[in-house]
């Protein structure tokens, strides 16, 4: 990965440059449809999403309907939106940056998540057996 001035996809926002505020620190890899930007504002550091490709127009009303759903979800167990633009060429939203990843954290609890499912697996079994039971009555 070179310094400085380093373009990011099909579009020109780069290392250092300011969107909404935030100060683009870094790419994050692997964001599969967006591009995902680790950036600052006031000291603090948070997550950037953006469109891949905002000249195409499916792909931004695909960001722009995933944001508005994401913005509507008040839940512990789905991250918060703290900012957005989706009126601008490039929209974004910000989130709060988690470090680590879910592939980390997903490895430290396997054996129990595997235990979990593996309970449930037998429940559903146990149920189809109750039910062939009273078939057969």
């Amino acid at each position: 990965m070179k310094l400085g001035k380093q373009n990011f996809k099909k579009y020109d926002m780069t290392i250092n440059d300011v969107v909404g505020g935030y100060v683009i620190k870094s790419i994050i890899p692997g964001a599969g449809m967006a591009q995902v930007f680790k950036v600052e504002k006031e000291g603090n550091l948070y997550v950037l999403k953006t469109v891949q490709n905002p000249d195409d127009e499916i792909e931004v009303k695909r960001f722009k309907r995933e944001a508005r759903i994401m913005l509507g979800i008040q839940d512990k167990h789905v991250i918060e939106i703290l900012d957005s633009n989706l009126n601008v060429k490039e929209p974004y939203y910000v989130m709060p940056l988690c470090e680590g990843s879910l592939a980390e954290r997903v490895s430290i609890m396997t054996e129990m998540v595997l235990k979990l499912f593996m309970i449930q697996v037998l429940r559903i079994e146990i149920l189809n057996l109750k039910m062939l039971c009273v078939r057969m009555e």
